[in-house]
């Protein structure tokens, strides 16, 4: 799990195939990589006084639940794992703290992996359009 989040950022960082749109007060920018089928979308929406930033994985990989559980007790996060049936894995956590609030989820089946980051900014983060 900690090599498909290395990936994501990596991705980001070299912007393969990237675009970004602004829709008003919403943002969009996507990345994929062609060669591993790899997506990355990231959204962020200004309000007047708060900013939402939502990192969307996307890889067409399973991952194993133990490197799950690995990701989960190292980052200390605090949630929990689902499974509605037993193809399914889906779990929902919030990181310690809460400046900023960072939500996780992350649904993996035996043919692919979605990882949301959210981060939700309050205070003075809606004027300040700028800020990554």
């Amino acid at each position: 799990m900690i090599r498909f989040i290395l990936f994501l950022v990596i991705a980001a960082a070299l912007c393969y195939c990237g675009a970004t749109v602004k829709l008003g007060k919403l943002e969009l920018r996507t990345f994929q990589s062609t060669r591993t089928k790899n997506n990355i979308i990231i959204t962020t929406m200004t309000f007047a006084d708060a900013r939402e930033v939502e990192c969307r994985g996307i890889s067409p990989t399973a991952v194993e639940r133990v490197e799950l559980d690995r990701l989960v007790r190292d980052l200390q996060l605090d949630g929990q794992f689902f499974s509605p049936n037993a193809s399914l894995t889906t779990g929902y956590w919030k990181r310690p703290g809460i400046a900023p609030l960072v939500l996780i989820r992350i649904t993996s089946t035996p043919t692919s992996t979605i990882l949301i980051m959210q981060r939700i900014d309050g205070g003075s983060a809606g004027s300040d359009a700028n800020r990554n």
